[in-house]
């Protein structure tokens, strides 16, 4: 995956905004890789406990309120629900568009408190979904999740 990151990563560099073009289009793919594993997450994660995810998302929470970031808690909530996929492959492509994205991010707006407080709201809903086997409340969460990002994106 290494070569898929740098080559993305290069793309991004060589934007004529900022970046902001690339971005999209991982942000487009990772929503739509959330999206496609719908349906085996809601199933697996159905009716699980899962105190871990939750405290990601109680710091995610915290670090918002505070106007803090909070990127290792967003990969770690991520890759905690992937654990639920058995997908080697979508393991590893998510874990590129992470990279890609963490490459591609600094050159943005800082993100409000409030679209970091909506994403991290959005991380509780997707695992409320998860947890409850909902998939039509998971796929809400996803949209979303990644509302607050386009938005930024977009310059809205």
């Amino acid at each position: 995956m290494q070569p898929l990151v740098e080559t993305l990563v290069l793309r991004a560099a060589l934007d004529e905004i900022n970046g902001a073009q690339s971005l999209h289009a991982i942000i487009d793919t990772r929503r739509a890789l959330d999206l496609g594993i719908a349906v085996p997450l809601t199933r697996a994660m159905k009716g699980t406990s899962n105190p871990h995810l939750w405290e990601l998302v109680e710091a995610m929470t915290e670090y918002a309120h505070s106007g803090s970031t909070y990127l290792e808690q967003d990969i770690a909530f991520h890759s905690g629900l992937l654990a639920y996929i058995e997908n080697e492959l979508m393991h590893q492509l998510v874990a590129a568009m992470w990279l890609v994205h963490q490459s591609v991010t600094p050159q943005l707006a800082a993100a409000s408190r409030q679209e970091m407080e909506d994403t991290a709201e959005a991380h509780a809903a997707i695992l409320r979904a998860c947890e409850a086997g909902d998939l039509e409340a998971y796929t809400a969460a996803v949209e979303a999740h990644y509302a607050p990002l386009l938005a930024i994106i977009e310059g809205r």
